[in-house]
């Protein structure tokens, strides 16, 4: 009876605890947390409880070994070949080897979290990534090498580092048809911020900072690519603000960019995307292009919101906008109208087959669609500027200004000429 008296007694009892398993099974893992799709493998625990009442001792190890873990969220990536190693002394919880495979690549992290204040631990880890995959939407796959630290107390941690993009993507469809999809001339629209890639709402991941430098690989530039562009992009940005509301700056500038259309190839000469702090996610594009069709050396500059971009263009010999925008999508004038109707409606029929091809049927995206073809251009339906009759054309850029053409006529007459092109600027 004198051992349960007053409080100091029953504080100052004496407490010895130890739990062992081996190879324990963590399916059961499912059943407890509704985020958990399925996991698979084992763990292995040894645990001690010692010290007193008021003041216990703890100590474990653990490791654990998980063939894969899928999550409920199809936005969390599954996890595979995970392997863990890790202490807790009381005071101080140690990673010495966390490694997995995260959507494809490899994560590894170590550190350590101390507990002199258990409300607030102090983290001070390091992850290094290998080809992990950051972001996988519709028009962004982003692959990362880098490392990132994580340091500073549990409610106000900040993550820094550097990333680099490998092996990744941007898809950018572009439609022909309407031909109101190309719009001419400066007008602001109403647009919703762009959601971000991630965001928390939740303290303490919510009040955590970043500054963190993406850029993309030397040798391994990101990849542009759509239904009508292949391309691609070196970059250089930053991700800053809090988990609550993130903010990303930067830009990244194409290099060897054409985009094609029915009748023309367009080659972009400069190209820039870039964001702002104070519209963070929200791309604005401004590149600058030239292509050539039908003897009329055409200049673009697009520039604006990728959803609803403007565009302003002019040619050698001049045309106005409209003609040019005509010109680009259909290979005529609205003047050839009264020439051949034939003509035109061959034309209109090969822009609506591109346009079905480019829907229904698929495309190899490890090969260069342009790149080996990029000199030579088909015309099936070109007009005989002598004659006014239909023809077939081959055209071989063999300079930039020297051409050879090869027509072949309605009636089967083949004629072959040398162009070479004079522009005064």
């Amino acid at each position: 009876a004198e051992l349960f008296s007053g409080k100091a007694a029953v504080s100052n009892l004496p407490l010895e605890a130890h739990v062992q398993t081996v190879g324990a099974s963590l399916r059961a893992l499912t059943s407890l947390w509704s985020g958990l799709r399925q996991i698979s493998g084992t763990t292995s625990i040894d645990a001690s409880l010692k010290g007193t009442l008021e003041r216990p001792l703890w100590s474990a190890k653990l490791s654990a070994d998980c063939p894969v873990i899928h999550f409920s969220s199809d936005r969390a990536p599954a996890i595979g070949d995970l392997h863990t190693s890790l202490d807790f002394d009381g005071k101080q919880l140690r990673i010495s080897t966390l490694r997995a495979d995260l959507g494809g690549g490899s994560l590894q992290i170590q550190g350590s979290a101390g507990f002199e204040d258990p409300s607030n631990p102090t983290l001070n880890f390091n992850a290094k990534a290998h080809e992990v995959l950051a972001v996988r939407t519709r028009d962004l796959a982003l692959r990362l090498n880098g490392e990132l630290f994580l340091r500073g107390p549990w409610k106000h941690a900040t993550l820094t580092g550097n990333a680099a993009a490998v092996h990744s993507r941007v898809q950018r469809d572009i439609e022909v048809l309407p031909l109101t999809a190309l719009r001419t001339g400066f007008t602001k629209e109403q647009r919703s911020p762009a959601k971000p890639w991630f965001t928390f709402q939740r303290a303490p991941f919510s009040d955590w900072k970043f500054a963190i430098s993406l850029a993309s690989t030397p040798g391994d530039p990101i990849l542009l690519r759509g239904n009508r562009l292949r391309g691609t992009a070196d970059a250089e940005m930053r991700l800053e603000g809090t988990g609550a509301v993130p903010t990303l700056h930067g830009a990244y500038r194409t290099s060897d960019l054409v985009a094609s259309l029915p009748f023309a190839r367009i080659e972009v000469s400069r190209g820039r995307v870039w964001y702002t702090r104070d519209q963070p996610f929200q791309p604005h594009v401004d590149f600058s292009a030239e292509t050539e069709v039908r003897n009329h050396r055409v200049r673009l500059y697009l520039f604006g919101s990728p959803e609803a971009p403007s565009l302003s263009a002019n040619s050698e010999p001049p045309l106005s906008e409209n003609e040019l925008l005509t010109l680009l999508t259909t290979g005529t004038l609205p003047s050839d109208a009264n020439e051949n109707s034939q003509a035109l409606a061959s034309r209109a029929a090969t822009v609506l087959f591109q346009e079905f091809s480019d829907k229904v049927l698929t495309h190899n995206d490890n090969k260069e669609r342009f790149s080996a073809l990029r000199r030579f251009s088909l015309d099936l339906s070109a007009l005989n500027s002598r004659t006014g009759h239909q023809e077939s054309r081959l055209t071989y850029r063999l300079q930039d200004n020297l051409f050879l053409i090869g027509e072949i006529g309605a009636d089967g007459d083949f004629a072959g000429r040398l162009r070479y092109v004079l522009r005064f600027r």
